[in-house]
């Protein structure tokens, strides 16, 4: 009799479990908010069904949008689950089976200096700017550890509105797959996040992130991202404009902020391919620009905790430059430096370098190759020089600096001249020899440069040299 009304009593508290979970928590949740939000935010918030899972102790959405006060959508989600575990009645903190969120759009966006689309949905600020006992704050938040975290958002919009220009861009097909994420577990965990660009170029990051134990490791790899994206982003702090180019960037790295701040990156490639940097506006400097058909820099290694850097190879191909020398103005200066200030700040002296153990860093090869050099000044005729097929080398580079570092260059002007140089240089002590030969210098080009308390002109000549400098 007893085990009968054991399991009476049980089916009783299980069907008035289910009858308050469907009949009264999902009607409620369906009704409330939408209510609540308008009232207290004036903001619509729709969705289409919200449910109380009872058997999966699960919180299901579908479809819900945020709008903004003006009627702008502020953030959509499509399925969503929020999955709670049994887990939580022995393990530490709040245990979640699952968390997914699907087919987020978001937009964030800056009104003006101190405003944004979201700062009505924040808690007020502490007038006396105290926020409370924080370390009796985090002893009283909850652990949390979710065994599954799937999200995918469908595009994420940011705005400031509150620049001259306005900017715009988009995120798109944004993806964090993570398992086991714990503010109580140490042992790092397996994520992923990706994520595609404006206007292409992909962001991939794989690797394991303990927020317990404070440290991550992993590969970072981003490909043909669009460097005018990026200078659209930074447009109030340059001073040129960025017309294309694309950004490629992987390696392993490992990072550890539980004492001491200790980091370190492994095999490291940065990649820049048809970047081509201008004036803005190109009127303010014409004949000035930067072009470079790509830049690679492989085998990039840095230890923090060592305090040193290393890259194997810098190579730059296909570079040309193009500006101008006029007066005061050196245009290709002008161009990323800006326009002086009114009045130029005294230089800061700055602090005295103490410490015992400074930063090393070596580079194996620098290489230019295929480039060229159109500057145009009142010391040349013509007015413009063109310095072309630039070949260049140098090797060995320390800091501190040490040994010594053999190189070469080669370069024909207007497409007479010519010049070849080989040689090293200590540059330490600043000893060197370098040999070199200059082919077919045309003396008119100089002719301009020469003094002019003079009454003749270098109207031919040319003039070859070979020799060394000590």
């Amino acid at each position: 009799m007893t085990l009968r009304f054991l399991l009476r009593a049980l089916l009783a508290l299980y069907a008035l479990y289910l009858a308050l979970a469907l009949l009264i928590a999902t009607p409620l949740l369906n009704l409330l908010p939408a209510g609540y939000v308008q009232d207290h935010y004036g903001r619509e918030l729709r969705s289409q069904w919200v449910i109380l899972n009872p058997f999966k102790l699960s919180f299901d959405l579908k479809s819900l949008a945020l709008y903004e006060p003006d009627g702008t959508e502020f953030l959509a989600l499509g399925d969503s689950s929020i999955n709670l575990s049994l887990a939580s009645l022995w393990r530490e903190g709040i245990v979640l089976d699952e968390v997914r969120f699907t087919d987020i759009a978001l937009r964030l966006a800056r009104m003006d200096e101190a405003r944004f689309n979201f700062s009505d949905l924040l808690p007020p600020a502490d007038p006396g700017g105290e926020t409370g006992d924080s370390q009796a704050q985090e002893a009283a938040a909850p652990g949390i550890t979710v065994n599954a975290l799937k999200l995918h958002a469908r595009s994420v919009r940011l705005e400031d509105l509150a620049r001259a220009t306005p900017y715009r861009g988009q995120w798109q097909d944004i993806e964090l797959q993570a398992t086991e994420v714990s503010t109580v577990l140490a042992a790092g965990k397996p994520y992923s996040l990706a994520l595609s660009g404006p206007h292409g170029g992909r962001l991939q990051w794989r690797g394991e992130l303990s927020v317990a134990g404070a440290n991550s490791r992993g590969q970072l790899d981003v490909t043909d991202l669009s460097l005018p994206d990026l200078g659209d982003i930074a447009a109030p702090w340059i001073a040129f404009r960025v017309d294309s180019g694309r950004l490629g960037l992987s390696g392993s790295y490992r990072i550890d902020w539980s004492d001491a701040l200790s980091y370190a990156v492994e095999g490291g490639v940065l990649t820049v391919d048809e970047l081509a940097v201008a004036p803005k506006p190109a009127a303010s400097l014409p004949d000035t620009g930067l072009q470079l058909a790509s830049l690679s820099v492989t085998d990039i290694g840095v230890d923090g905790a060592g305090a040193s850097a290393r890259v194997g190879l810098l190579r730059l191909g296909g570079l040309q430059v193009d500006g101008f020398m006029e007066g005061d103005t050196i245009s290709l200066r002008d161009m990323f430096a800006g326009p002086p200030p009114a009045a130029a700040p005294d230089p800061a002296v700055g602090p005295e370098q103490t410490s015992e153990n400074p930063w090393r860093a070596s580079i194996g090869r620098v290489e230019l190759a295929d480039s060229g050099v159109n500057w145009r000044s009142a010391f040349t005729a013509p007015a413009t020089t063109q310095v072309s097929a630039i070949q260049a080398s140098l090797d060995d580079l320390a800091w501190p600096l040490q040994g010594e570092s053999p190189l070469s260059l080669q370069l024909q002007v207007n497409d007479q001249a010519a010049l070849h140089s080989t040689g090293a240089l200590a540059l330490d002590s600043g000893r060197g020899d370098i040999d070199f030969r200059l082919q077919g210098l045309q003396l008119p080009w100089i002719d301009p440069a020469l003094p002019g308390a003079r009454r003749a002109v270098l109207a031919r000549g040319a003039l070859d040299l070979p020799g060394s400098v000590s």
